[in-house]
């Protein structure tokens, strides 16, 4: 009975740490990195309300997109979401946005098919490598911008991460999210959707290392 005790609480030892740890990784990802141009600054979608109105997530999204554009960071803005509970697609209502902010209808590219965070990634990696793109700004609410940038490194992108100042959200809810993308991190790099080479170049970069 001493060695299953002491075997459990090892065992719940080792699940605190990796809860810890992970939590730590989000954490340490809300913080941005961008501070050279890129070839595309990439907005992630969020939910788009029932009566076709962008809610505050979408809105702060695209709003900060919108400035590091016209700050000159990137030539073109790619909006990505597809159809959700409202029956419209969320890169649709962010391009209007983006237009409305002053952003060239030319200089934005539309993925509107993506529901998930990985199926934004692989789309936009097929479009950039037909398009030629060596780097990109990825812009989210802060605590989705570790899992973000793995998945964009997964398809060969240098990556920068750019946060909304995410002022709508509460403090609970932002606890919540943050326990969601931990999960996330977990589930996918565990199924092999973010693989350990993608965390490596992401603490290479992060430490100003690049890849030759």
């Amino acid at each position: 009975m001493r060695r299953v005790g002491i075997s459990a609480l090892g065992t719940g030892a080792a699940g605190l740490a990796s809860v810890a740890a992970l939590y730590a990784v989000v954490r340490y990802g809300e913080r941005e990195t961008v501070h050279t141009p890129a070839d595309a600054l990439i907005v992630l979608g969020a939910q788009v309300h029932g009566n076709g109105r962008p809610s505050a997530a979408l809105q702060g999204r695209v709003r900060r997109a919108v400035a590091l554009y016209h700050a000159g960071l990137a030539p073109r803005l790619v909006v990505t979401g597809g159809v959700g509970e409202a029956g419209i697609a969320e890169a649709s209502v962010m391009q209007a946005l983006a237009v409305a902010g002053g952003v060239p209808e030319e200089a934005v590219v539309i993925e509107s098919r993506a529901t998930r965070t990985l199926e934004s990634a692989r789309a936009i990696g097929v479009l950039g490598r037909r398009a030629g793109w060596q780097s990109v700004i990825i812009v989210s609410d802060p605590f989705h911008l570790w899992r973000t940038a793995l998945l964009f490194l997964k398809e060969g992108f240098a990556v920068q991460t750019a946060a909304t100042d995410d002022r709508y959200y509460t403090a609970r809810s932002r606890r919540y999210y943050r326990m969601r993308e931990m999960a996330a991190l977990f589930v996918q790099t565990v199924a092999g959707e973010i693989p350990l080479r993608a965390w490596w170049r992401a603490a290479r970069q992060r430490r100003g290392v690049h890849d030759d």
